[in-house]
């Protein structure tokens, strides 16, 4: 399978209970999660979570992802970071993590091939703060393969 990666900047930071960025495939392709590295670009406390949305976010400015080899077929998935539909979330988490106050704070996580967190097609990982704060603007980079 190919591999692609994105990244972004979460801009504004998220409030309470709301979003900084969710990836999304799209209806012919799933996806393959197999690296995050987020970090905090503020010296402001963050909490962040990994979970499916509960529904179909839709964004005005979504980033395609850029394929490691450049023989590869573009990817179908998207990353984002603003929305016109917002992602909405459950309650069961895959991951819940806190970044200190302090620029560069961040959290890479990297799974084997056969942990790898998988996205059915029409789906979204949300990248949610899951706080009772508004958490710092966040640098995302996803790597995953298609």
């Amino acid at each position: 399978m190919p591999n692609y990666g994105a990244a972004a900047i979460a801009t504004p930071a998220a409030a309470a209970g709301a979003p900084y960025a969710f990836f999304q495939t799209n209806a012919t392709r799933r996806a393959r999660i197999y690296k995050f590295l987020i970090t905090n670009t503020q010296t402001v406390f963050s909490q962040v979570g990994l979970i499916r949305s509960s529904n179909a976010p839709t964004t005005p400015g979504a980033i395609t992802p850029a394929q490691y080899d450049t023989a590869d077929a573009a990817a179908v998935s998207i990353l984002a970071v603003t929305f016109t539909t917002v992602p909405t979330v459950g309650t069961s988490f895959l991951e819940e993590f806190s970044l200190g106050p302090s620029q560069g704070a961040g959290l890479a996580d990297q799974w084997q091939s056969d942990k790898e967190i998988t996205l059915a097609v029409s789906t979204s990982l949300v990248v949610w703060n899951p706080g009772a704060g508004a958490g710092g603007i966040l640098s995302l980079t996803i790597s995953f393969d298609e």
